[in-house]
């Protein structure tokens, strides 16, 4: 709701802010249905990103916002607002490290939105969109990664 009162309000330049939101809105999903969303940032229902957090490392929105499939590509959906603690930011950039307790509201694709899911939810999509490789799955790959840095390979 803070959002729309935001975007409603006659504030100065308000208007404009307003179309910038709705070509973002259109560049994004084009055609498709959009669909809001809200995500909580709690060990419930982002289990990955919270496990991310108490390692002590950062984790960035747009690094959520890319395909967990194809990092290169952004999901289909823009962020609102981040609810943190009390403060409401609108229109939160790339570079909003997000903390336990965060709300998001966002519309897209429902496509997005799962892909979202799936990557708050998975330490290995979350690792790829953060880092642009694959966290190694099987023990026997993680132990000859293990072996091959220590050989100097």
């Amino acid at each position: 709701k803070p959002f729309f009162s935001y975007l409603m309000n006659s504030a100065p330049g308000r208007a404009e802010e307003m179309d910038k939101v709705i070509q973002q809105l259109m560049a994004k999903i084009g055609n498709k249905p959009p669909h809001l969303v809200t995500i909580d940032f709690t060990k419930e229902k982002s289990r990955a990103v919270i496990q991310c957090l108490e390692e002590g490392k950062e984790v960035l929105l747009g690094d959520l916002l890319r395909n967990p499939d194809d990092r290169g590509r952004e999901l289909e959906l823009v962020v609102f607002v981040i609810k943190s603690e009390d403060v409401i930011h609108i229109l939160p950039g790339d570079d909003f490290k997000v903390r336990e307790g965060d709300q998001l509201l966002c519309c897209g694709t429902s496509l997005a939105q799962r892909l979202l899911n799936a990557t708050i939810n998975s330490e290995y999509k979350l690792f790829y969109v953060q880092n642009g490789v694959f966290l190694p799955r099987s023990y026997l790959v993680q132990w000859y990664i293990r072996k091959t840095n220590r050989a100097g390979v």
